[in-house]
């Protein structure tokens, strides 16, 4: 939102503002109820409605309603300073005469003493043209729910299909025509079968659209249905269903994370937690078997399960032989065992519980104690494999953490002890962040005392942490959930470290709220260093710094994407050092090395910032120029690179003279060929002029012409 105390504080607030998918209006609001023009509005609300920013800034509300007049502008005024909060669909004219609806959430908010109204649109316009539709004609009807991208039904009131979309018939294993005419009660799990009569019940006596969630072949789906009129009376019945599986599951496993955290904090052992997350995991997945297991001497006193299946199934049977000598929960443990690599009746079990696949995640509670979640994942299930190991990672890493805190727990003495040497930093905080209790890995993370710390806001060793972080924070431990995220902290002595949080909130005894938080801290400075340096490994050559293959190949492709030679011409230097195989050979690669290095530091110091240059290995470099007004212009460069290769080069005490021969490719000459434009072209384009320039004597430069660029395409 713009206003007079802009600041870095508000920047992140800004760049989701400016980058929302969804519109974003800012409505002051008068006494009276009269309507003001627009305060702001976002880079998405602008885009839809067709109007620029600066315009929107000149309109009110009403000025661009088509449906809202200023009577129900005052009603939406009144439940906005009644409740806080209104839902309203709205039609909007946009600048093209068309019209744009959207479905509004406002809320009212204070900012510098001003009542302001912030509502969030989403476009809607589809739906609302599709309803349309679905009334004109049948017709009509076929032909938009066949592009609609989700599961959309039309059927009598016995549930038979009237029509329906392809997305539809292939969430029951068919072709539109086989779907047409089946029932689609008869087509419904003994589980879901009462409920969609009691559905079908409520929608013939009330004539009314009811929305709810159901699990259906692996998939969480979000079902409107509503009764659709026509001259014979209330004939049709539109179902729209769409998949929210991966929503729901990431949703509900965060709660299970804080319903962990919270049970340890009561005084729950670790096999109360385990016991709870099987039973949650076998609900959230719609999994016929959870287990969590003992593989060498955990602190289970029992194996767990969740799930129809239950003891039935053997643990070991379903986890193929491997050494698990040091077994540990890195992420290459992490795993998805098929069907088809366990024994014949396992697989058999469970592909009649329509399972395709096993998910397995170890969690090392100690060097020598060991266990096994594993989760059976259902045939047609929305959600990788991938994604329910990463999700059950967090499961078992809270389950670890969790069990290092049940051992301390007892007395309240020994909890503290524990606490207090423990190497992973502790917080207890008010629910406004008044430090009351810390323990010395906090204190030395921020290098100062517990006694100084103590009374302290934990806001003050935060650097730059965005408001509407803290207020979600905030509003995630009042709902009772754990927040967890990355923050930047500062020390005392002022230098900053990252820490990742988990904040959980504590309640007292009988009561509702929480009162406190507890923050367990970790630094993980050195893991973002370590993983910022394997990227950079990963793109750049070792031995002179430059671009590796890979990264120039990439960037080339991206360049060719973005269509960015549209802002100038591009031209691409491919260079190979005169007489260099003649060094390594007569001084050694020791030599020949330290030529490379000095030999790219020059290529670097001739090219602009924004250049790219890469070693493709040996003695062969490749710049990127990505902005170059001329051939003229690329060939003075390249004269510039000839001059300064020539220079002598100090090695190892020796005076070395070599060259360089370059062939020049510009992308005009490229682009005007026949085909698609491949970052394989420029360089093969290169590569042939370079070696022109060496059967011309070295020493020179060759651009690449016209036909024999299209002789190699």
């Amino acid at each position: 939102m713009t206003n007079s105390r802009s600041d870095e504080s508000t920047l992140p607030f800004r760049l989701f503002f400016d980058s929302s998918n969804d519109a974003m209006f800012v409505i002051p609001l008068a006494s009276g109820g009269v309507p003001l023009p627009f305060l702001d509005v976002n880079a998405q609300a602008s885009h839809l409605t067709g109007y620029s920013r600066e315009e929107m800034l000149t309109l009110s509300p009403l000025d661009i309603a088509e449906n809202v007049d200023m009577q129900q502008w005052r009603t939406v005024i009144e439940t906005l300073q009644r409740v806080g909060e209104a839902s309203l669909k709205a039609a909007l004219r946009k600048k093209n005469g068309k019209v744009l609806h959207l479905e509004l959430s406002v809320r009212q908010v204070q900012l510098d003493g001003t009542d302001l109204a912030i509502a969030v649109g989403r476009d809607i316009s589809g739906r609302v043209e599709s309803e349309y539709a679905l009334r004109e004609t049948e017709r009509d009807l076929t032909a938009l729910i066949n592009a609609h991208p989700e599961s959309v039904i039309l059927t009598t009131f016995d549930s038979t299909v009237v029509r329906c979309n392809r997305s539809a018939a292939e969430r029951f294993g068919m072709t539109p025509d086989q779907l047409q005419g089946q029932r689609l009660i008869d087509l419904s799990s003994a589980q879901n079968e009462p409920g969609r009569r009691e559905v079908m019940r409520q929608i013939s006596s009330s004539n009314q659209p009811i929305r709810f969630q159901d699990f259906r072949d692996g998939m969480r789906l979000d079902n409107t249905v509503t009764p659709i009129g026509n001259s014979a009376g209330r004939a049709r019945v539109a179902i729209f269903s769409r998949d929210v599986s991966a929503q729901y599951v990431r949703v509900e496993v965060e709660n299970l994370l804080g319903d962990i955290d919270r049970r340890i904090l009561k005084g729950s052992d670790i096999d109360s937690a385990a016991r709870h997350a099987c039973d949650r995991l076998a609900h959230v997945f719609n999994s016929p078997w959870v287990t969590l297991q003992s593989i060498s001497g955990t602190p289970l006193k029992s194996r767990h399960f969740g799930g129809v299946l239950g003891e039935s199934v053997d643990l070991e049977e379903c986890l193929p032989k491997r050494d698990m000598t040091n077994w540990s929960d890195a992420e290459e443990n992490l795993r998805i065992i098929e069907l088809d690599s366990l024994p014949a009746h396992l697989g058999q079990i469970f592909r009649s519980h329509n399972c395709e696949q096993l998910a397995e995640v170890p969690i090392a509670f100690s060097k020598s104690q060991s266990a096994a979640l594993v989760i059976a994942l259902h045939a047609k299930s929305s959600f990788r494999g991938s994604d329910v190991l990463d999700l059950l990672d967090h499961v078992a890493s809270r389950l670890r953490v969790a069990w290092g805190k049940t051992r301390e727990l007892g007395k309240l003495s020994l909890l503290r002890q524990a606490l207090e040497h423990s190497s992973t930093a502790v917080v207890l905080a008010t629910l406004r962040g008044r430090i009351v209790w810390c323990n010395r890995a906090i204190s030395d993370s921020v290098g100062t005392s517990q006694e100084n710390l103590l009374g302290r806001q934990t806001r003050e060793f935060l650097v730059d942490t965005a408001e509407s972080t803290l207020v979600e924070m905030d509003r995630t431990l009042r709902e009772g959930k754990t927040w967890t995220g990355e923050c930047d902290m500062r020390r005392a002595d002022g230098s900053t470290f990252t820490a990742l949080q988990s904040v959980s909130p504590v309640y007292e005894e009988g009561a509702g709220t929480p009162s406190h938080v507890i923050i367990i801290q970790e630094d993980i400075t050195d893991h973002k260093q370590s993983q910022a340096r394997i990227r950079y490994l990963a793109e750049h050559d070792a031995l002179t710094g430059l671009k590796n293959r890979a990264a120039l190949m990439s960037q080339i492709v991206s360049i060719l994407a973005d269509g960015r030679r549209s802002t100038g011409q591009l031209a691409l230097l491919y260079l190979d050092i005169d007489r260099f195989k003649a060094v390594n050979d007569t001084h050694g690669h020791g030599v020949g090395d330290q030529l490379l290095v000095e030999f790219a530091a020059r290529l670097r110091q001739l090219v602009r910032e924004d250049d790219i240059v890469a070693r493709l290995g040996g003695d062969e470099f490749v710049i990127v120029l990505r902005k170059v007004d001329s051939a003229e212009k690329a060939g003075h460069i390249a004269q510039k690179l000839l001059d300064r290769a020539a220079e002598p080069i100090c090695c190892d005490g020796l005076e070395l003279k070599v060259g360089t021969s370059i062939g020049i490719v510009l992308l005009a000459d490229l682009s005007g060929s026949k085909g698609p434009l491949e970052a394989t072209d420029l360089l093969r384009a290169g590569d042939h002029a370079m070696y022109q320039a060496k059967q011309s004597g070295r020493n020179r430069y060759v651009f690449a012409n016209r036909e024999h660029i299209a002789a190699l395409r």
